[in-house]
């Protein structure tokens, strides 16, 4: 940042950097003793050189293929309003709810989710709003068709497994205990 005001604000210097678009570490700086094709003389300090290597990033390690890991989705957050269930006709039963989720300190998305047969049960009979719990599951898409013929398409979660979060009193910060989850 200081090179760059340095070779911007200076009248005389007409080399101009020009950093690579590629992924690459902070620039080092060095004092050299003697001079170079891109250096520039400093009152008192000798010539000041710059240069930019790449930073070397291990590649990820490679896992087998595992069907349970093929869309997946883990998330935490609270319960934002009461689960409804359903019995439907064909003996399965259905229950659905959204979770409020953290995206920052003061944003929050709601992510529907909906519990299938012995999870739906297990939902309605022990979820309440402000539960804080871990859901894992499936993202599905639902395509809906408007009065206007637009096409919206919105994003759930069927869970496939629920967890409540265990309360820490003394690390959970205080706006998360009296969150309405909206």
């Amino acid at each position: 940042m200081a090179l760059e005001q340095a070779v911007s604000s200076s009248t005389t210097s007409r080399n101009v950097l020009v950093f690579p678009k590629t992924l690459v570490s902070k620039p080092h700086f060095q004092v050299a003793s003697s001079p170079s094709w891109r250096t520039r003389r400093w009152k008192g300090l000798g010539s000041l050189k710059c240069s930019i290597a790449a930073t070397p990033y291990p590649k990820p390690s490679e896992i087998p293929w595992q069907k349970e890991l093929c869309n997946s989705v883990n998330l935490i957050g609270l319960v934002a309003v009461p689960v409804e269930i359903k019995h439907l006709p064909s003996g399965k039963v259905v229950a659905w709810t959204s979770l409020s989720v953290k995206k920052s300190a003061t944003q929050t998305s709601l992510i529907n989710l909906t519990f299938w047969d012995d999870l739906a049960l297990a939902a309605s009979q022990h979820l309440q709003k402000g539960h804080q719990i871990h859901v894992s599951g499936r993202l599905i898409t639902d395509t809906v068709e408007s009065e206007e013929g637009k096409t919206n398409t919105y994003y759930k979660v069927v869970a496939q497994q629920l967890n409540f979060i265990e309360r820490n009193f003394s690390t959970v910060p205080s706006q998360d205990l009296e969150s309405d989850g909206s």
